[in-house]
C-alpha cells in the first residue's frame, strides 16, 4: 500500500470513528452520568471557567453547564440533520429520478420539477429557511419539513441528470420493446442505477444540515429555546467575548464533525 493510500485509509479511520463516537453519546446522552442536567441554570455559577466546581468544560452565561449543552447539543444535531437528509435525498431521488425518465410525456412532469428548482435555487437558502422558519412556531418537526422543502434540489438534480443518461442504454430500449409498463421500468431497471449519486453526496447533505441547524441557532430561529445547540453556545460567546471555552468546544466539536462528513464523501 502506497503512503498516499495508506494515509486515506487512515482519515477514514479516524473519520468513522469520531463520527461512531459523536453518534453513541449523542443517542446515550439521557442516561449518561453527567454532573448536571443541560437545562439546570445556577446563576450562581454563570461563565465559569472548565474545571470550576465540577463543571468539566465550563458554563454559560446563565450557568448552564457546558460538556451537557454539547452532549445534548449533538442529539439535537442528529435528531435533526440525520432524518432531514434522509428523507431529502429519497424526495430529491425520486423527484429526480421521474422527471428524468418521462421528461415531458405524458405530463409536463420535469418542466416542473425544473421549474421548481429553479425558484427554490433562486433565494438564498439560509434567507428562505430564515423566512419560513419566522411564520412559524418553533419545533423540530416545523424545522425538518422546512429544510425537506429546500433541500432535495440537490439529490434531484444529481438523479436526473443520471436518469437522462440511463434512459437511453440499450437495456432500457430492450424493456420497453418488451411492452413493459413505463413505471416499472423506472422502479426496476432505471432507479436501481440512478441513486448512487444521490448516495455518494448523503454525508455532505448532513454535514450542510447540520451546519444549517448550527447557523439558525445562532441567530435565535427555528428550535425553542430550551433545547440544546451548539448554535447557542456559540451565539453566548458573544455576550462575554472573555469566555473562549464558549467558542472553542462548540466550534471544534462542529468542525471534527464537517470534516469527518467530509472525508466519507471522498
Amino acid at each position: 500500500m502506497s503512503v498516499s493510500l495508506y494515509f486515506a485509509d487512515w482519515r477514514r479511520r479516524v473519520a468513522i470513528g469520531w463520527l461512531c463516537l459523536l453518534l453513541v453519546s449523542a443517542v446515550a446522552a439521557p442516561w449518561l452520568p453527567l454532573p448536571f442536567a443541560p437545562d439546570q441554570l445556577d446563576l450562581s455559577a454563570t461563565l465559569q471557567p472548565p474545571g470550576t466546581a465540577g463543571h468539566w468544560l465550563g458554563t454559560d452565561p446563565y450557568g448552564r453547564d457546558v460538556l451537557a449543552l454539547l452532549l445534548f447539543g449533538a442529539r439535537t444535531a442528529l435528531r435533526l440533520s440525520l432524518p432531514a437528509a434522509v428523507l431529502t435525498t429519497i424526495l430529491g431521488t425520486l423527484l429526480g429520478a421521474t422527471a428524468g425518465f418521462y421528461r415531458n410525456s405524458p405530463l409536463p412532469i420535469d418542466s416542473i420539477v425544473m421549474g421548481l428548482m429553479a425558484v427554490i435555487s433562486s433565494i438564498p437558502r439560509l434567507i428562505l429557511v430564515l423566512a419560513l422558519a419566522a411564520v412559524q412556531p418553533p419545533s423540530i418537526n416545523t424545522l425538518l419539513v422546512l429544510l425537506l422543502c429546500t433541500y432535495w434540489i440537490g439529490p434531484a438534480r444529481l438523479v436526473r441528470a443520471e436518469m437522462l443518461r440511463t434512459r437511453e442504454v440499450p437495456f432500457i430500449e430492450a424493456a420497453r420493446a418488451t411492452g413493459i409498463p413505463a413505471y416499472r421500468i423506472l422502479l426496476r431497471h432505471a432507479l436501481p442505477n440512478t441513486w448512487q449519486p444521490a448516495l455518494a453526496v448523503f454525508p455532505l447533505s448532513v454535514a450542510s444540515l447540520i451546519a444549517l441547524e448550527t447557523t439558525l441557532s445562532f441567530l435565535g430561529v427555528g428550535l425553542p429555546p430550551e433545547i440544546a445547540s451548539w448554535g447557542r453556545l456559540l451565539a453566548a460567546f458573544s455576550i462575554d467575548p472573555s469566555a473562549w471555552w464558549l467558542l472553542l468546544y462548540p466550534a471544534a466539536v462542529l468542525f471534527s464533525t464537517s470534516l469527518a462528513l467530509r472525508q466519507l464523501s471522498k
